[in-house]
């Protein structure tokens, strides 16, 4: 007769071994190859000034495409995309600038930077990776909001219960 319970104890094994990790919080997906968040450059490769066009040839169609109260319309990614929850501003109205000029994601995104930022980091790990931020106000609930000014654009983080909530890119913060 067939010992069929070696086959039931390598499944058992592999359970096991796969709770663990999860209870460690050791990912069970291997991280991305390549950084899907570079702060100062993109947010999925979509860039401040990129065209509808590039943003769907980047991320592929959008789950829906809304309008705003501007020239232009919201690109939402939603259930059961890569990018869930994203959502691309792209405007047509020249006084706000041509092409993208916002990139939002929140929960349940999980896109990182190099150094596996993202959402549900602690605030203080995200600033020993990320550098001390240029401004830090108060958000709405009782959030903090972290903001870093680039050349190119500017990136936000909200922190709730201390931990990264969401992450947005927007045009550059001009001083006058």
């Amino acid at each position: 007769m067939p010992n069929n319970s070696t086959p039931n104890f390598v499944v058992a094994t592999l359970l096991l071994f796969a709770i663990a990790c999860n209870d460690l919080g050791i990912p069970l997906e291997p991280e991305p190859l390549v950084a899907r968040i570079v702060f100062g450059e993109h947010i999925e490769g979509v860039r401040i000034g990129d065209d509808s066009a590039t943003v769907v040839r980047k991320l592929g169609m959008p789950t829906v495409i809304g309008g705003d109260d501007f020239a232009g319309g919201i690109f939402y990614y939603a259930e059961n995309t890569k990018y869930n929850l994203m959502f691309v501003g792209v405007s047509k109205d020249t006084a706000l600038g041509l092409g993208v000029i916002f990139v939002w994601a929140e929960p349940p995104y999980r896109g990182t930077t190099k150094d596996g930022v993202g959402i549900g980091t602690p605030r203080e790990i995200a600033i020993e990776s990320l550098g001390r931020p240029d401004t830090t106000t108060s958000a709405p609930g009782g959030g903090i909001v972290d903001g870093y000014h680039y050349e190119k654009n500017a990136f936000g983080i909200e922190y709730r219960d201390n931990k990264i909530y969401w992450i947005s890119m927007v045009q550059p913060i001009r001083y006058r």
